[in-house]
């Protein structure tokens, strides 16, 4: 997409499998996630999951949300997040206060193109969507950047994707200690044994 001015229309549909609850349930999500249940937790994965095939067209171009998202927020604010992580002498202590600087400026990008938290039903989903994937986003690479430390401080041998290299990051494992590919955002199971 191009750069946009505040002129430009835009126009949302909502994945209409998703009930006026799910929606609800997933800004609580993005307000509050410790206030869900366990349950509601799970279904708010699902509810996310169905939200990115919801559409927004913006100057006269049509994207599902998980495309919006990847083209304007990931891909304009990752490489930059994951730089002052890897710059960053306690990333885990810092990685927080980096993770929430960016949202600010994330939500500052959807609100100069007029998408807004206080607006539409659409608006607020959208926001809510791209605030749900930016923070996995955040806190698995915090994650994976500190494993990467404390294996390599352990004097584990491993091998690494390069999270520098947009890629890579959409590679199916993370790293490969003693043969074994292992995915450090959802599991550690190529480490058992070690």
């Amino acid at each position: 997409m191009n750069p946009l001015s505040d002129a430009e229309p835009i126009e949302i549909r909502l994945n209409p499998r998703l009930s006026d609850a799910n929606r609800t349930l997933a800004v609580r999500y993005l307000r509050a996630p410790r206030s869900l249940t366990p349950q509601e937790r799970l279904h708010a994965l699902e509810i996310f999951d169905g939200l990115g095939a919801s559409l927004i067209t913006i100057g006269g171009r049509t994207a599902t949300f998980a495309a919006f998202y990847r083209e304007r927020i990931e891909g304009t604010h990752a490489d930059t997040f994951i730089d002052q992580l890897l710059n960053a002498d306690a990333p885990e202590a810092i990685g927080g206060h980096i993770l929430r600087t960016t949202w600010q400026r994330i939500v500052s990008d959807l609100q100069a193109m007029g998408i807004q938290l206080s607006g539409d039903t659409g608006q607020q989903t959208l926001v809510v969507f791209c605030g749900y994937w930016w923070q996995s986003f955040a806190r698995g690479y915090i994650r994976e950047i500190n494993v990467f430390r404390d294996l390599g401080r352990s004097g584990i041998e491993f091998v690494a994707h390069d999270i520098q290299r947009r890629q890579q990051r959409f590679s199916p494992f993370d790293l490969v200690v003693l043969g074994f590919r292992g995915d450090i955002k959802t599991s550690t199971y190529c480490l058992e044994g070690v």
